[in-house]
């Protein structure tokens, strides 16, 4: 994905600049331009660009949406994809916790 983003190497989006260092954060990579110390990442400016998920159920659910003949709902794409919407991951997490207790 590195050479899709960036194909003749890493450009600042601020100012151009090509000189860089690379990091590590909440387990992401983020590159920092040596200039303008401005940060970014490989899914910044994209439509993943403020995901929690991983590219996987991404990719999956647009495969799903691209090869159907019917309109999928909502519902029966969280089902295939195995994911929960915010309201009901927050309920489980809740149960979990006073399980544990």
């Amino acid at each position: 994905m590195l050479n899709a983003r960036w194909p003749n190497g890493f450009a600042c989006s601020r100012d151009e600049g090509t000189s860089c260092s690379r990091f590590v954060s909440g387990g992401r990579s983020f590159w920092q331009c040596s200039g303008c110390r401005h940060q970014s990442s490989l899914l910044a400016g994209t439509i993943f660009d403020n995901t929690k998920l991983s590219l996987s159920p991404w990719f999956q659910a647009l495969y799903v949406l691209t090869q159907t003949k019917n309109n999928v709902s909502a519902l029966e794409l969280m089902r295939h994809l195995g994911v929960l919407p915010n309201c009901m991951a927050d309920e489980a997490q809740t149960d979990a916790g006073d399980d544990a207790s």
